[in-house]
């Protein structure tokens, strides 16, 4: 079921789940549970008009070793094109999800193509950024399913699903996660699709696009263990 999600320049806050995986789940378990979970949506519609508007969602969950995110997208026009580690995914059909730990002015960008295909680094704005080293995404693990289009229909439908673990916020001394706040915006865009796109789940407010904005991230909260 959908979380009806009225537009709102508020700061939004999320309180995640923490989810119960037996030790090596594989990729059907680790979706089963995500697909259990409220599902948020994005559309915060930023700079340009679209015509045929995206469908985003997102399901969060975390362990003590990682977090848990999926997206389930449908759109009408879709492309997948880059296939190595820090290629301008962002220029595809495209996921992100900036993320910023404790009081760090600086944060970590993750940006994934419908390939899987990643592009991750740290930074304080868009221009002084350091790219995340490839051993510090060895046990990232990503999952795509892809769907039509079906005949008559030009909708095409894919999830992406991602274990992101602690290791991957490399810039940190981040042993495990709980009892926590991160702060957090989630997107979605494609700059090389025939409708250039930018939705966000908290609406990003500056004259040009621009997601490197972390005034205007919400709020994660990890709750226990």
């Amino acid at each position: 079921m959908h979380v009806t999600d009225t537009i709102s320049t508020l700061t939004k806050t999320l309180t995640l789940p923490y989810l119960q995986l037996k030790q090596g789940a594989n990729a059907e378990a680790i979706g089963v549970q995500l697909d259990r979970l409220p599902q948020e949506a994005l559309k915060q519609v930023c700079w340009f008009p679209v015509k045929f508007m995206p469908e985003v969602y997102f399901a969060l969950g975390y362990t003590s070793t990682g977090i848990y995110l999926k997206y389930y997208i449908s759109e009408h026009y879709f492309q997948a094109t880059y296939l190595h580690y820090q290629d301008p995914v962002f220029k595809d059909s495209c996921v992100e999800f900036f993320v910023q730990l404790g009081d760090d002015a600086n944060y970590y960008n993750l940006e994934f193509n419908a390939l899987g295909t990643g592009r991750i680094s740290y930074g304080i704005n868009r221009h002084e950024r350091q790219q995340v080293p490839a051993a510090a995404v060895k046990n990232l693990k990503c999952w795509v399913i892809k769907k039509g289009p079906e005949t008559g229909n030009n909708v095409h439908q894919w999830q992406i699903t991602l274990v992101i673990p602690v290791e991957v916020f490399c810039f940190h001394d981040l042993k495990k996660i709980g009892n926590t706040t991160m702060r957090a915006n989630f997107y979605k865009c494609g700059d090389d699709l025939p409708e250039v796109h930018y939705i966000a789940w908290n609406q990003v407010k500056t004259v040009i696009p621009d997601f490197h904005q972390p005034l205007y991230f919400g709020d994660l909260l990890f709750a226990g263990h």
